[in-house]
């Protein structure tokens, strides 16, 4: 069985995120500021990767591969929930065949992950922004102990933006890593931010 690719060319929910072509290489979409991530999301996990597999499901008439994933979460960041939940991405392989749709992030089992997350109907997760919604937890030893980081990496994303009307684009690409505590301490931060109620309050800066 041949699985059609599902064009990504086709109207983000999210209107920041707008998909606007897909070139060989990276789906184009406009940059999610941090800000924003934090507040679009439904949950945001640190996890660990447990399993990884590939379902079909119908999709106008047709059938198309759906990635599971099954996390054993660490720490709600965001939201609460069961200690093991599903992210399903569209896309993934059945007997050698099947289609990805460029910058929808892969998982694979052990990796350690913080994930920005919405809620599907079908009370599992999809990963907001593609692959801009995942970071990598990655530890490191030295002398002094361990320090821990997060980082990401967006190359299979370019990014649009419009100056003086004209649309440009410049890829995605590995993010520099930021120490675990001041990530987490931001994401608090704007969650905070967010519950409070309406007037004037002190912004977090944009990074």
């Amino acid at each position: 069985m041949l699985f059609r690719r599902r064009s990504a060319l086709a109207l983000c929910t999210l209107s920041f995120a707008l998909l606007v072509a897909m070139p060989a290489a990276a789906t184009v979409m406009v940059e999610i500021p941090m800000e924003d991530l934090v507040a679009t999301s439904d949950a945001i996990v640190h996890a660990h990767v447990l399993r990884t597999g590939t379902q079909l499901e119908t999709y106008e008439g047709r059938l198309e591969p759906h990635t599971i994933t099954e996390l054993r979460v660490d720490d709600w960041l965001q939201s609460d929930g069961d200690p093991r939940i599903a992210i399903d991405e569209i896309g993934g392989e059945v007997d050698g065949r099947g289609s990805w749709i460029d910058g929808t992030p892969r998982y694979a089992p052990g990796d350690e992950v913080v994930v920005f997350l919405r809620q599907l109907p079908s009370g599992a997760y999809r990963t907001v922004g593609m692959a801009q919604g995942r970071f990598d937890v990655v530890h490191t030893a030295s002398g002094a102990g361990v320090t821990t980081v997060v980082q990401r990496d967006t190359s299979t994303l370019a990014f649009a933006s419009w100056v003086n009307g004209q649309m440009r684009v410049r890829d995605g690409g590995p993010s520099p890593s930021v120490d675990y505590a001041s990530f987490v301490g931001f994401v608090s931060s704007v969650l905070e931010q967010l519950a409070l109620p309406p007037g004037p309050h002190t912004t977090t800066g944009a990074r």
